[in-house]
């Protein structure tokens, strides 16, 4: 679907279905009325391509799918504003290998499917009251380079102080910005985290955020530059 395309829900609220093992591609500026919601069946993809394009609907995953970005490097790029809801386990992804991609999801993430955070994108979590149940897990796929997860605040992450909720993995990074996380959110999820040896938690300074203080406490982790503060690490 190319730039200029119009998606009329109507006032019944129809659905845009992607049905299994196929991908709709959204790209340049298609625009979005009424009160519509993409379906996304098991095994199907649904792609957002273009630096002005944002997606209001309702995205309703089914089963496991995959949302995923192609340009766009501005935080008005890909980004999905209405709720998302995840029945099964969701890969946020890429399909091209341009370089410092950006996506926000700024609606309610629910459901009791897992999010894992892939390509080489950095994937923005806004909303603070996020409330799927599946877990996280960050990088670990074989297509990654440097694969960034921001959840604004604790809350955007959901659930984060459950042992074993978040994982990060090779070549996955999350980034914390100070504006919404303190040191002691920071510690209670990276003791009940799971962090490989190549994984990263790290603060998030990159678009003037505040620098960070107070102490960080983590095990098994590589670590990002602090501004302020401290890191201490216990590999035992």
């Amino acid at each position: 679907v190319y730039g200029g395309s119009v998606w009329n829900a109507g006032s019944a609220g129809a659905e845009l279905i992607v049905t299994n093992g196929t991908e709709a591609t959204h790209q340049g500026t298609v625009k979005y009325q009424g009160d519509g919601t993409v379906v996304i069946a098991s095994g199907a993809k649904f792609n957002l391509w273009g630096p002005a394009l944002t997606c209001p609907w309702k995205v309703r995953f089914d089963g496991s799918g995959s949302l995923n970005v192609g340009s766009g490097t501005s935080d008005s790029a890909n980004n999905v504003t209405g709720p998302i809801e995840m029945k099964g386990n969701v890969t946020f992804g890429t399909y091209s290998s341009t370089a410092n991609m950006r996506q926000h999801l700024s609606g309610v993430l629910s459901g009791a499917g897992k999010m894992t955070k892939a390509g080489i994108h950095t994937l923005f979590l806004d909303n603070p009251a996020n409330t799927w149940t599946g877990g996280t897990a960050i990088g670990g796929t074989s297509d990654d380079l440097t694969s960034t997860l921001v959840p604004k605040t604790p809350g955007a992450l959901s659930r984060d102080d459950q042992a074993g909720r978040v994982a990060v993995n090779a070549n996955g990074v999350l980034a914390l910005p100070a504006t919404g996380w303190t040191a002691e959110n920071a510690r209670t999820l990276m003791a009940n985290g799971t962090i490989a040896s190549t994984g990263t938690i790290a603060p998030w300074t990159v678009d003037g955020d505040a620098a960070w203080s107070g102490d960080w406490f983590t095990k098994k982790a590589r670590l990002g530059h602090v501004d302020a503060g401290r890191f201490e690490t216990d590999t035992t």
